[in-house]
């Protein structure tokens, strides 16, 4: 019987497949995404929420490329939103499809505590006619995309100033949608409504003899295009914040925004350049779209 034997050529193709074999696995780890150090310092069997970004090398329109079916929670603008443990978060970052990982983070809405004022003085334009009256004119036919807890629709943000009935033929508020789960576009925790009426507020509710002041917004001519992502406790999330602000960018011809107005926010837990929330309020930016935080 002959003795099967292998020439020393073919042993030397078989090694080199087996180290092309094994560089090709070090080469996907080497070329997958990063995490935020926030991952790092979870717990590994901890559930999370996270957002996942693709490779910049992807061609965009992915949809459940990255998380897969059971995982995926929603898809967003950047990426998807996927429910993982947070060593599940570290091994799909070895994935050569996916950018960065980071976490749905939480966000609040934001506020000062109470003052000892009923009403504030007017500190925009103070000496001017506008300071006691309602003027139409201050930010006529501008749009305010105001990313919050919803408006509650009440005379101020219906009418024209003049407590008369024709006025609420012209609403301030024309447009609006909710990104919070299960609620509708009314304000159930009370902050947008307040928001609203500073930015907008015609005076409707304070006109009249009965009233010592008229109370106004800033700028009563412009609209007010509410995009909820508060929900009845004051919380929201990144990745419904990333949809609104989206969605203020496709309306931005419709209703001509010009600003943005979050008054909502979180700590800071990775670099703005891997930051999802960070990324698509920098699109914003760059669609020349002024955008207003307060704190």
């Amino acid at each position: 019987m002959k003795r099967s034997t292998f020439s020393s050529s073919t042993i030397q193709i078989n090694r080199a497949l087996r180290y092309l074999a094994a560089l090709g696995a070090t080469a996907v780890l080497a070329f997958g995404g990063t995490v935020s150090p926030q991952l790092d310092s979870m717990n590994p069997n901890q559930p999370v929420q996270i957002i996942v970004q693709p490779a910049d090398t992807l061609p965009g329109g992915l949809l459940n490329a990255l998380c897969g079916t059971l995982d995926l929670v929603d898809i967003l603008p950047l990426g998807e939103v996927c429910n993982v443990t947070v060593a599940g978060a570290h091994l799909l970052a070895h994935n050569p499809k996916v950018g960065h990982i980071s976490v749905n983070n939480t966000l609040v809405g934001t506020g000062a505590p109470l003052s000892a004022y009923d009403y504030t003085p007017q500190t925009i334009q103070p000496n001017s006619a506008s300071a006691s009256n309602t003027n139409p004119n201050l930010g006529r036919n501008i749009g305010v995309a105001l990313i919050d807890s919803g408006v509650q629709i009440n005379a101020d943000l219906i009418g024209s100033g003049s407590g008369s009935l024709p006025g609420s033929l012209y609403p301030q508020v024309v447009y609006a949608e909710s990104f919070v789960p299960g609620e509708s576009v009314d304000d159930g925790y009370g902050h947008g409504t307040h928001i609203a009426g500073i930015i907008s507020g015609n005076g409707s509710n304070s006109a009249g003899s009965a009233y010592y002041h008229q109370i106004h917004g800033v700028a009563p001519g412009a609209h007010v295009i509410s995009l909820k992502v508060l929900d009845k406790n004051g919380q929201s999330s990144d990745s419904q914040v990333i949809k609104a602000i989206d969605r203020a960018i496709k309306l931005k011809d419709t209703y001509n925004i010009k600003v943005i107005n979050l008054s909502l926010g979180r700590p800071i837990f990775e670099s703005y350049k891997t930051d999802p929330l960070c990324k698509e309020v920098e699109k914003a930016d760059r669609k020349s779209t002024r955008l207003n935080s307060s704190h």
